[in-house]
């Protein structure tokens, strides 16, 4: 990464209120002043990853003359420090292989003839979630007895995706089912996971389909087409016209017995991870009386008897939410068929689904704090009412910054920040200073205040970070 360099200093900057002239009023000569945090965008509007280009907006900015910009990228760890000058130059960057798990910062310097100041943003390098290019295939007969064959497709993604232990899932669907809905694991064919399958009589009825996963990191999988409907070849007839019992060899049609609604034989089944962002899978489970088709619900549980159903979730997987931490999840089906729909059969309930790791809520509470020593300057807080900056929050849950000062014997509460999250994602901070914390500032050419940062994830504790930060004129 280069010789390593100290991390670039904390920058703060907040809109200015308008400024109003009078007519014929010059406005005096001034130095650049960033008003506006600058950013960092994608050439394609997606996330950031190996062989994106990124495109740095250097902000807004006061200063007269107009201040023109020069920008330099550096290459930083992933919390943010350990910093090397990466020698580019310009507004865009285009990342490559060395940029994988670490962070960009690009300081934009403002300039006019009065003078210069810089402004920083940053952006870290995720992997790329796997991306099916060309689906996965099958092929073969549809007689009981045939050997389908399926194709992993090919995959995008980086670091490049590879295959999980269950590669490849065959799945038997009803005949308007397919793609997880009506569908039901074909445990015969699961292990030991291969990319061929020879038809049985439990499949006659049903189309197969087979479901790929891949993994780099994040887990994702596709689809292959439909078989057609497995067919069973006709039961032969005992010679003479007649059964095996002395009575006549003619077949009874299924409308000739009386359909009843499925049973369940073997509880539905839930795999993957319980945290948040986490996919779930759940399989229909055996059922007697050859249902037609499967009705998926999820629900949260904080008890063996308390369970509340999870809205809009009525398919055979379930990708983890905020809402979800706290609780044990569970599926349950419903199967059908012409009889009618059957009692529903309740899948194990998962573990309590965990929020985000306590190093990710560490990395993302520490890069909301400013670097240890760093200065602030009074005038410039005065002027903006507080300072700007930006939270990546983890998950969902509650962000709160507080800065606490002493006068004497007296604790002031110096400048706060209170916002919560639905979900994970990036979004400005704007920390305001108190009235309280104005006066304190007017009247002190230097103080110490106590810098909180503060994250309470959804239906998880509090983590907290601290640093004491000096406010000179």
């Amino acid at each position: 990464m280069g010789a390593s360099v100290r991390r670039l200093a904390f920058v703060f900057a907040l809109p200015l209120f308008g400024l109003t002239l009078l007519p014929g009023q010059a406005l005096a000569k001034s130095p650049p002043h960033n008003t506006g945090a600058p950013s960092i965008s994608t050439s394609n509007g997606l996330q950031p990853m190996v062989g994106s280009t990124l495109i740095a907006s250097p902000g807004t900015w006061t200063g007269s003359p107009t201040p023109t910009y020069t920008y330099e990228w550096y290459e930083c760890d992933s919390s943010g420090d350990d910093c090397a000058d990466t020698g580019v130059s310009g507004n865009t960057y285009v990342t490559g292989d060395s940029d994988y798990a670490e962070t960009l910062d690009v300081v934009i310097t403002a300039t006019n003839s009065v003078g210069s100041s810089s402004a920083m943003s940053s952006v870290y390098i995720s992997q790329s979630t796997p991306t099916v290019i060309t689906p996965p295939t099958l092929s073969g007969g549809t007689q009981v007895g045939d050997t389908l064959t399926a194709t992993q497709g090919s995959w995008s993604g980086y670091p490049a995706p590879t295959v999980s232990g269950d590669i490849f899932v065959w799945w038997d669907c009803a005949p308007t089912g397919g793609n997880g809905t009506n569908c039901t694991v074909n445990d015969a064919a699961t292990d030991p996971n291969l990319p061929t399958y020879t038809l049985t009589a439990a499949d006659a009825g049903y189309t197969v389909q087979v479901e790929v996963i891949v993994d780099n990191g994040d887990q994702e999988s596709a689809w292959s087409n439909l078989s057609g409907v497995v067919t069973a070849a006709s039961p032969a007839t005992p010679s003479g016209g007649s059964g095996s019992d002395g009575t006549s060899g003619t077949s009874i049609s299924p409308a000739d017995v009386t359909a009843t609604v499925p049973q369940n034989i073997a509880a539905p089944v839930v795999t993957g991870t319980a945290r948040e962002g986490g996919r779930l899978r759940a399989t229909a489970g055996s059922w007697s009386e050859n249902p037609t088709s499967y009705a998926y619900t999820w629900w949260d549980c904080s008890g063996p008897t308390a369970c509340r159903q999870i809205a809009g979730a009525t398919g055979s997987q379930y990708l983890l939410r905020a809402t979800d931490v706290g609780y044990t999840v569970e599926a349950r089906v419903k199967a059908s068929n012409s009889a009618g729909d059957s009692a529903a059969a309740a899948s194990t309930a998962t573990a309590t689904v965990g929020g985000p790791t306590a190093a990710r809520l560490a990395s993302a509470i520490a890069r909301v704090l400013p670097a240890a020593g760093t200065t602030l300057l009074i005038p410039s807080l005065l002027e903006h009412g507080g300072y700007a900056s930006r939270f990546s929050a983890p998950g969902g849950g509650t962000l709160r910054i507080t800065w606490t000062g002493t006068n004497g014997r007296r604790k002031y509460m110096i400048a706060t920040f209170n916002r919560s999250y639905l979900r994970a994602g990036a979004s400005p901070v704007d920390v305001r200073l108190t009235a309280a914390g104005k006066r304190l500032l007017k009247s002190h050419r230097r103080i110490m205040v106590s810098f909180t940062v503060a994250f309470t994830p959804t239906h998880q504790k509090t983590r907290t970070q601290q640093h004491n930060l000096t406010l000179t004129a």
